[in-house]
């Protein structure tokens, strides 16, 4: 997003149909979340609405505010209930962010450091999946 809007529409022109341009704001998972980081991520996603990009890489704080913006949204700082947040401070659950509209979930170390109860829980992670696509 921070590349302005004339790259966007840019981008956009050239895509082929059956690929999808999100854009990013500058406050994604990093930053703690405030009122001002809060702001931050609405105007970068304002912006990249005029643009009519697809969707947004979304932080877990804006989701739901996120999802009357765009259509698809992908979460990253996806952490399960006991992991620790680590160098992230803007995370969630699985659970919560599919809730809160997630289209997509970005998960890297939750399942890395903990394989067995990705494994066991998987059955949940599709339920809840399953049940947010039939409400869409």
């Amino acid at each position: 997003i921070a590349s302005g809007n004339e790259a966007l529409d840019a981008a956009q022109e050239v895509k082929s149909n059956s690929m999808k341009i999100l854009g990013v704001s500058s406050a994604l998972t990093s930053k703690a979340f405030t009122s001002t980081t809060s702001d931050e991520v609405l105007n970068d996603f304002l912006k990249a609405k005029e643009s009519n990009i697809d969707g947004v890489i979304c932080p877990p704080s804006e989701i739901s505010k996120s999802k009357k913006l765009f259509d698809l949204i992908v979460t990253p700082g996806i952490r399960l209930k006991n992991d620790t947040n680590d160098d992230q401070k803007n995370i969630t659950t699985p659970e919560k962010a599919i809730e809160s509209g997630a289209d997509y979930l970005v998960m890297g170390r939750s399942i890395r450091n903990n394989i067995e109860y990705v494994v066991e829980d998987l059955t949940l992670w599709v339920n809840l999946s399953q049940h947010h696509l039939e409400t869409i």
